[in-house]
């Protein structure tokens, strides 16, 4: 699974070739799709799955099966999603989106070695994707590997909740063996980052609660 990345005019003719694939109109295809989408965005997972399985059974669109690979993840049906992946990749070697998601899902599994092996692959191949950093951190902090997931957690730094991910489990490693002003630091950074709608923004304030850094306002 060497990865580099793929284009955009290869990724656009993909799109096209599936989505005209088995004499089904690219219209209705995108239309189900969009429709797909706006489920897995209101947070209907159960219904952006119905919509988006007969069109990734079909193969005509990737991205369908991506996104039907993620609602399957965040609905807690890891083997099914793990599949969704696993087929993805074997059809676009080149697809890092869902090589990643496959780690993510791996990991949720208790693979921690097949995720481990993948991150690695994917991290040697791409070390400017910062979101691998997180994901090697992930992996190092369920395997008890403490400073090894705090170096890498320093290291991610994507902008966004992604980099907010990356602080407030450097906080909790830091609150964990006592070094309480790092941890603050770190909690007061990723709530800078944070919408006011973000689902992290509490725990983050019950942590800094905790550490009398602060606290909701």
């Amino acid at each position: 699974m060497k990865y580099t990345p793929l284009p955009l005019c290869a990724a656009a003719g993909l799109f096209a070739v599936f989505s005209c694939a088995q004499g089904l109109g690219m219209e209705d295809r995108l239309k189900a799709y969009g429709e797909a989408k706006s489920f897995y965005a209101a947070g209907k997972l159960a219904e952006a799955e119905r919509a988006l399985a007969p069109l990734a059974e079909a193969k005509a669109l990737p991205q369908a099966q991506f996104l039907l690979g993620k609602t399957r993840y965040f609905l807690g049906s890891y083997d099914k999603a793990a599949e969704a992946f696993k087929n993805l990749g074997t059809r676009f070697p080149k697809y890092h989106e869902a090589d990643i998601w496959l780690a993510r899902t791996f990991l949720q599994q208790g693979k921690v070695d097949e995720a481990d092996q993948i991150a690695k692959e994917l991290l040697s191949n791409d070390s400017s994707d910062l979101r691998l950093y997180y994901l090697e951190a992930m992996i190092r902090m369920v395997q008890g590997d403490v400073k090894n997931a705090l170096g890498f957690l320093e290291r991610s730094a994507e902008s966004g909740e992604e980099l907010a991910k990356s602080y407030f489990e450097s906080a909790r490693l830091y609150y964990r063996f006592a070094q309480d002003d790092k941890a603050i630091e770190r909690l007061n950074a990723a709530k800078a980052l944070c919408s006011p709608a973000s689902p992290m923004r509490e725990a983050i304030d019950d942590l800094l609660l905790k550490l009398g850094g602060g606290g909701r306002k």
